[in-house]
């Protein structure tokens, strides 16, 4: 071990002419006075040459270039440090760092994570990190830090079926393994099941108004309704509410999961689950019709639909 010690930090040099400290309201104060000064004085010089002398150019010259300089050596002062405070990190510590230090960090979760949903979620963090402090080479620096914790990426490799929007924030995205929804994840198990609660409905009001001595009656129109998207398993659950008007949308959504968790259970899926999915992509008219016809379309790629009963529902759908 050397005896240099630690290195200390270096003290910052303050600028030349300048004050040991900021002062803004006589720094501005005394550049004002000095400057009206100075032009005062050009003034009087300009009436002397003429002829007129008025007064002593020469005192005001000294007096206002005093008080500018004065004026100008207390603005260039260094402030309280707020902002480079607000720049610094706590503790003190080096700003160059704290790149280094976030991206490990968000790798070491990463690393820690449980495969699937947990790590889905943890690798989304790490490449919102990356691209934060490293943006120019935020593939390269991604792709190093996942070879160097020796992450495996076929571990969040499972496909999305779909995703409803949360009227919290952000969407439930149902992959086949597991859901996530923005910083919770859960992977799935033969005990997952699901199911959309929906309540209230649209309630009209009758407004009347009097106007100039005549009575208007208007209709007004209130939304009382509430759907409410719920996953859950043995040890977790997830309930978010989401819009009404996706209900329908939501339980085609776990009408396929239910399906893809049957399947890999072994577990037959019925002609009368299938019959209720179909049901309900046909039901949800709120829905565009391209996007029901791809979830018809998932249907039959889950071989739980054939090529007939794909084609009837879809005309179904363009009232064909």
């Amino acid at each position: 071990m050397n005896g240099t010690g630690p290195a200390q930090p270096s003290q910052p040099t303050r600028r030349p002419f300048a004050a040991p400290k900021q002062n803004k309201p006589w720094g501005i104060g005394l550049s004002i006075f000095g400057g009206l000064s100075l032009l005062s004085a050009l003034y009087s010089l300009v009436d002397l040459i003429s002829g007129e002398p008025a007064s002593n150019p020469l005192v005001m010259i000294v007096v206002g270039g005093a008080c500018l300089g004065a004026g100008i050596y207390l603005l260039r002062g260094p402030g309280d440090g707020t902002k480079a405070k607000r720049r610094q990190p706590a503790g003190g510590q080096n700003p160059a760092a704290v790149p280094a230090a976030s991206i490990e960090q968000a790798s070491a979760a990463l690393a820690a994570a449980t495969a699937g949903g947990p790590a889905l979620v943890a690798y989304r963090n790490l490449d919102a990190t990356v691209r934060q402090f490293a943006p120019e080479d935020a593939a390269a620096v991604r792709e190093a830090e996942i070879a160097r914790i020796g992450f495996d990426s076929s571990s969040i490799g499972s496909e999305r079926l779909g995703y409803v929007a949360s009227l919290e924030g952000g969407s439930v995205e149902i992959f086949r393994d597991y859901v996530v929804l923005g910083q919770r994840a859960h992977n799935f198990d033969a005990a997952t099941h699901g199911d959309v609660f929906t309540g209230g409905a649209i309630q009209m009001s009758t407004i009347i108004k009097d106007r100039d001595g005549r009575k208007k009656v208007s209709q007004r129109e209130n939304d009382m309704r509430t759907a409410q998207f719920q996953l859950a398993s043995a040890d977790w659950s997830l309930s978010t509410p989401i819009h009404p008007d996706q209900a329908n949308e939501a339980r085609a959504l776990l009408g396929r999961l239910t399906a893809h968790l049957s399947s890999r259970a072994g577990k037959p899926v019925t002609r009368s689950d299938i019959r209720e999915m179909v049901d309900s992509i046909l039901a949800n008219t709120s829905q565009p019709a391209a996007d029901r016809i791809r979830q018809l379309d998932a249907l039959r790629y889950e071989r739980l639909l054939t090529d007939d009963e794909f084609a009837q529902a879809k005309n179904s759908i363009l009232d064909i």
